[in-house]
C-alpha cells in the first residue's frame, strides 16, 4: 500500500509541476492541448494506459485544457501476437478512447497509425470511421464522408489544424498483404481543395502519425506473420514499416499554401491559386518514430530531411518502454506532451508530462 501511494504521490506531484509550466507559457488566446501517440496498449488493463487517464483526469482538474490529440498507434501487436479479431481491435479501441475522453470532457481528435486497423498491421477507413465517427470530437472535425483525415477550425486563433492519414487502405488479397503507405489521390485532392480552403489570414498546422520523412531502411527480404482479422498470413517487414510513396505530392501541395503560389496538377483535375490566402504552415506533429525529434525546414539527420516548409516536430512514445533511449532513466514510464501554443508570439511549448525534456520553437 505505501508503494502504491509514493506511486501516486509522484505522478501527481509530476502533473502539478506540469501545470505550473502551463500557467506560465499560457496566454488569454494559448490553446493547452496535450498529446500522446504510439501508446501500444496490450490490454484493458496496461499498466500505461492507466497512467495516461489518471495523468489527463488529474491534469484537466487542474487547469483548462482545449482538447487533446492521440497521434495514432494506440495498440500493441495483437495481430501478430494474440490473432486478435475484428471485434476485439473495435472494443479496445473504444475502450482507450471512453477513457481517455471521460477523464478529459474535451474534443478527442484521433489520428490513426499503422497498428489500429484490422488486424493491427492493415487499415481501413470504414474500420476506423465505425470506433471513431464523430463520438470524440464533439462534431467539430470537419470529414470527407467517412474519412480517417478531417480538420478543425480555432476561430480565435485564425488557425486551421489538418489531420493527415496514412496508410490510406489495404490490399488484403494478395500474396503478401500489405498497407497502402500513401495518402492517396482522393485524400490529396481533398487536402488542396477543401482542406487548404482557409480564411485569409490563417495558419496551419498538421497532424500525421508518420511523419512526412520517415522511410524503412532495413532489410528488404524478411517477412513477418501477420493476423489479417481472419485469417493469417505473412507480409514483407520492409511494407510493413513502409515509406510514403505521394508525400512529394503532399510536399508540394502544402508548400504551395505556405508559399502564397498556385498548386497545379492537370492529370488530376486540380488547381488552386493560394496567393489570397496569406497563412502559413505552423508545424507537422507526428508520432511513430518512438522518440523525441525536431527538423527545421530544409534541415537533415542523417539520411532524413525534412522538405517541408515548417519545422517538424515527433513525440516519443507515451508508453516509454518502447523508447531504448528514454527507458534506461526512466521515472514514470510514460511520456505526454502538452502543446501551448501561443499564435501572438508565433510560439509552441512542448511541456514534457512524464519522462523526457521540454521543448520551444517558433514558426514562421
Amino acid at each position: 500500500m505505501d508503494v502504491m501511494m509514493n506511486t501516486q504521490n509522484k505522478y501527481n506531484l509530476e502533473v502539478e509541476d506540469t501545470i505550473e509550466k502551463i500557467k506560465l507559457h499560457a496566454s488569454e488566446n494559448s490553446l493547452v492541448i496535450p498529446i500522446f501517440t504510439d501508446l501500444h496498449a496490450r490490454n484493458e488493463e496496461d499498466a500505461a494506459l492507466d497512467i495516461l487517464v489518471r495523468m489527463l483526469d488529474k491534469l484537466s482538474k487542474g487547469t483548462k485544457l482545449d482538447a487533446v490529440v492521440g497521434l495514432g498507434d494506440n495498440l500493441a501487436m495483437l495481430g501478430r501476437l494474440h490473432q486478435a479479431s475484428n471485434e476485439r481491435i473495435q472494443g479496445f479501441l473504444s475502450t482507450i478512447f471512453d477513457r481517455v475522453s471521460e477523464a478529459t470532457n474535451v474534443p478527442l481528435y484521433l489520428v490513426h497509425g499503422n497498428h489500429d486497423g484490422i488486424g493491427t498491421d492493415f487499415f481501413n477507413a470504414e474500420f476506423w470511421y465505425s470506433v471513431v465517427g464523430q463520438k470524440y470530437d464533439q462534431g467539430l472535425a470537419q470529414r470527407d464522408d467517412h474519412s480517417a483525415y478531417f480538420y478543425v477550425d480555432c476561430d480565435q486563433q485564425s488557425m486551421r489544424v489538418i489531420a493527415l492519414s496514412i496508410p490510406c487502405g489495404s490490399d488484403l488479397n494478395v500474396n503478401d498483404p500489405t498497407p497502402i503507405w500513401a495518402f492517396g489521390q482522393k485524400q490529396l485532392n481533398w487536402l488542396a481543395q477543401q482542406a487548404l480552403d482557409t480564411p485569409e489570414g490563417w495558419d496551419v498546422l498538421v497532424l500525421c502519425h508518420v511523419p512526412f520523412f520517415s522511410e524503412y531502411r532495413g532489410e528488404r527480404e524478411s517477412k513477418l506473420r501477420v493476423w489479417l482479422g481472419d485469417r493469417e498470413s505473412e507480409a514483407y517487414k520492409c511494407n510493413l514499416c513502409g515509406w510514403i510513396d505521394d508525400r512529394a505530392t503532399a510536399e508540394a501541395i502544402l508548400s504551395a499554401y505556405h508559399e502564397g503560389k498556385t498548386y497545379s496538377d492537370p492529370q488530376n483535375g486540380v488547381c488552386v491559386d493560394y496567393s489570397h490566402k496569406g497563412g502559413k504552415l505552423m508545424a507537422c506533429l507526428s508520432g511513430h518514430k518512438h522518440l523525441d525529434m525536431f527538423m527545421q525546414p530544409g534541415e537533415a539527420i542523417g539520411l532524413d530531411e525534412n522538405r517541408l516548409p515548417c519545422p517538424q516536430v515527433v513525440t516519443t512514445s507515451a508508453d516509454v518502454v518502447y523508447n531504448k533511449k528514454l527507458r534506461a532513466d526512466m521515472e514514470y514510464g510514460i511520456s505526454i506532451d502538452v502543446l501551448v501554443l501561443n499564435p501572438e508570439q508565433r510560439k509552441m511549448n512542448l511541456i514534457r508530462l512524464g519522462d523526457g525534456e521540454d521543448r520551444e520553437f517558433t514558426y514562421a
